[in-house]
């Protein structure tokens, strides 16, 4: 379509078919390119029929140069189809429709003329252009020259580009003529190609190589492709690499072709009858020597690579709306990605991920292994301290729950890209109701309950997480960093029949300390004490009268389980005004538990906290046990005082 003032030249152009059939004809000159290598053509051709792999919404290009240069006739050729003798010193701007140009891709064509423009006006074109085609004259030497002078000097002060991925992108030149419509349609197609598959992001043509990012990025995808992980992609893997590039996989006969090209050219490029990682980067670079390089990007941006080789930023942080109280927890499709990731890298099988499989597992990653030694005290391990399937579910569940932004983070990583029906990466996460609405229906809708452990420095709660993870303190003494224990624990427990995630994490009071929102915000509170220590239960005690006796209506007040530790140790009374038992009976708490971690654990409490977490309305029927106690104790004293009676009476009778 034309667009502007320019009665004549609007009445010149033809209908979009016609600049459709230009631009596209720019296609049928690309087999030139690719320097007789037809059979790689069509083994990685881009069979899609959509913008598969082009990030950009449109392309701006703009025509720079001398007077008289061309410019104009230049874009009323491609246009019209035709020659134009009379032609304005400036044709209005262009806009080309998506489904007539080859990358379907809506394109802006802009002229500029010194003769109707200032210099500010220019300024400002070149900030909005994403591409620049500079125009001299073959005939006329002096505007070559105008291009060292000026044009090259303007364009070179980086101030002036918004896009700088395409400014640093210089595509080389292209002998053209409006008169003889010779390479009309290529000036715009390599000019739009620039923009939309930029060159200097992954190849150095100074000395023939991909570059160190362009390497790196192919070598994460090329991991990720190799599902099995034995470092080759066979027919099955690069036809997963080819679905998911270009939509369609290829025939035996392409995949043949493929690999014989690169067993003649590439030394140690097949292997077993499978591409190896050398044969890829061999392949990729020899489409970029070809022309080809829109091959390489269709790739690199169908595992979510951006114009700078980085990750998209959708990926990384895509948009998601988290209400008030709600949590984040895996989806199915989360808990699937990440077990199939699991097996994926337990190359032995054993059940676990031994260091070196972790770093494996995190090649494709920026840090080669962001997780501490902590980790391994936070979940479940087997004997030799390597996390199991349990503990790594456990540990990208506690992730996802504490820190989203890092959990969706790393699934783009590793290659999670199964999208909704909105283009939304997220679905590898589930988001839950707010919290509160779960306790007004008493009904529970949520997976993954975060446990509080408070208490006194000492009381015993760093070994209580571990009891959750079946761990005791002499099996403490026996690992590896036992000085690293982490304030977090989280593990996998039944409830009727379900897997649910009790997620714990402790942190030290005194008495005076205040607790505030972020420390109550959870679904269910441990109070702990040192049994052995006659100071330690007032400590939690005043905490408890502090913060609990007085709840805010509007603010959900988590149930309370006071444990006494250490119980192993002589119990000790304790110098408070009333025993434990008897402040958990004053204020309808559940009877205090004694746990101990040093030789054996009581799983029966991890599931009295857990019910706890998910029935806190429930929290109530402790009222009634203590009632009913006082009615069976005060029937009891009764009997018992009737039977003494009797007997007494029964004694003088006798007598």
């Amino acid at each position: 379509m034309c667009v502007g003032n320019d009665k004549d030249a609007h009445n010149r152009c033809k209908n979009v078919s016609g600049v459709g059939g230009l631009v596209r004809s720019a296609a049928a000159n690309r087999h030139a390119l690719r320097g007789g290598g037809g059979g790689v053509g069509m083994m990685m051709n881009g069979r899609q029929k959509g913008p598969r792999g082009v990030s950009r919404r449109d392309v701006r290009i703009l025509l720079l140069g001398d007077r008289q240069v061309g410019k104009t006739s230049l874009i009323l050729s491609l246009i019209s189809e035709e020659f134009l003798d009379e032609v304005p010193a400036r044709a209005e701007e262009i806009t080309i429709p998506p489904d007539v140009t080859p990358q379907f891709v809506p394109t802006h064509i802009v002229d500029f003329s010194f003769e109707e423009q200032e210099e500010s006006e220019l300024f400002e074109e070149v900030s909005k252009a994403h591409v620049v085609c500079l125009l001299f004259a073959l005939d006329d030497l002096s505007s070559l020259e105008a291009l060292r002078s000026y044009w090259l000097p303007l364009l070179s002060d980086s101030s002036l580009w918004n896009s700088l991925d395409a400014a640093g992108d210089r595509s080389g030149s292209t002998a053209c003529s409006a008169r003889d419509l010779s390479n009309v349609s290529e000036v715009f197609h390599y000019a739009q190609k620039a923009v939309l598959h930029p060159s200097s992001p992954l190849y150095n043509y100074e000395i023939s190589e991909l570059t160190i990012s362009a390497v790196r990025a192919l070598h994460r995808i090329f991991r990720l492709c190799d599902l099995d992980n034995d470092g080759l992609l066979n027919d099955n893997e690069i036809n997963f690499l080819q679905i998911r590039a270009f939509g369609a996989p290829l025939d035996k006969i392409n995949l043949m072709e493929i690999k014989n090209l690169i067993e003649y050219n590439s030394h140690n490029g097949i292997r077993n009858d499978s591409i190896t990682e050398t044969g890829f980067l061999f392949l990729n670079n020899l489409f970029i020597q070809r022309g080809r390089i829109e091959t390489t990007w269709a790739i690199l941006r169908s595992f979510g690579y951006a114009d700078d080789l980085n990750i998209r930023n959708d990926l990384l942080e895509p948009n998601f709306d988290l209400k008030p109280g709600a949590s984040v927890e895996l989806s199915s499709l989360g808990v699937d990605f990440m077990t199939s990731l699991f097996q994926k890298h337990d190359r032995d099988k054993d059940g676990a991920l031994s260091p070196e499989e972790l770093v494996d597992l995190f090649d494709v990653c920026p840090r080669s292994n962001p997780w501490g030694m902590d980790v391994f005290h936070s979940v479940t391990t087997n004997q030799k301290g390597w996390i199991d399937l349990n503990g790594f579910l456990c540990q990208w569940s506690m992730t996802a729950y504490l820190d989203t932004p890092r959990f969706i983070e790393y699934l783009a990583y590793f290659g999670y890209m199964e999208c909704d029906s909105n283009n939304n990466s997220t679905t590898a996460i589930r988001l839950t109701r707010p919290k509160l609405e779960d306790v007004k229906s008493r009904v529970c809708t949520r997976n993954v309950f975060l446990c509080h452990v408070i208490g006194p420095e000492g009381a015993g709660k760093s070994s209580f997480l571990q009891g959750l993870l079946g761990r005791t303190v002499r099996d403490l003494r026996r690992m590896d960093h036992v000085n690293e224990l982490s304030r977090y624990a989280i593990n996998c427990l039944t409830y009727r029949g379900h897997h649910k995630y009790l997620l714990m994490h402790d942190f030290d009071v005194v008495e005076e300390d205040i607790l505030t929102d972020e420390d109550l915000d959870c679904d269910v509170i441990v109070l702990m004490y040192d049994a052995s220590d006659k100071n330690s239960f007032e400590t939690v005690a005043i905490l408890y009268r502090n913060h609990f006796l007085n709840p805010s209506s509007a603010q959900f007040t988590p149930p309370v389980l006071i444990c006494g530790a250490k119980s192993d140790r002589a119990e000790v009374k304790q110098d408070f005004e009333m025993s434990p038992a008897q402040f958990c009976r004053k204020h309808l708490l559940p009877p205090p538990v004694l746990v101990s971690s040093w030789s054996d654990i009581r799983r029966d409490v991890y599931d009295t906290l857990l019910s706890l977490a998910i029935n806190p309305h429930k929290r109530t029927k402790y009222q009634y046990y203590y009632t009913l106690m006082d009615s069976s104790w005060t029937r009891t004293v009764a009997v018992s005082g009737l039977l003494a009676m009797a007997g007494f009476i029964l004694y003088k009778y006798l007598r």
